[in-house]
């Protein structure tokens, strides 16, 4: 994740600081908060949408994870 991110132009400490907000601001670290970590919620029949051309979550892989569930994809 690092990486894709240094690649757009966006400092890993700004990524980190931005990270550690969100933690502070759920009472969880950021690993707690990934998808990964929170798949049983996938069951409530969520619409997702995302950009093909998204260039920080390749559209492959988001439909990758979502072919494991019952949810939609909106495509944009």
């Amino acid at each position: 994740m690092f990486e894709k991110v240094e690649q757009a132009g966006i400092s890993r400490k700004l990524l980190t600081r931005v990270l550690e907000s969100i933690s502070h601001k759920h009472g969880k670290t950021w690993q707690q908060l990934s998808t990964e970590n929170n798949r049983d919620k996938l069951a409530l029949n969520i619409t997702f949408i995302h950009d093909r051309q998204d260039r920080y979550a390749p559209f492959t892989d988001v439909t990758r994870f979502l072919q494991q569930e019952k949810n939609t994809l909106i495509a944009t």
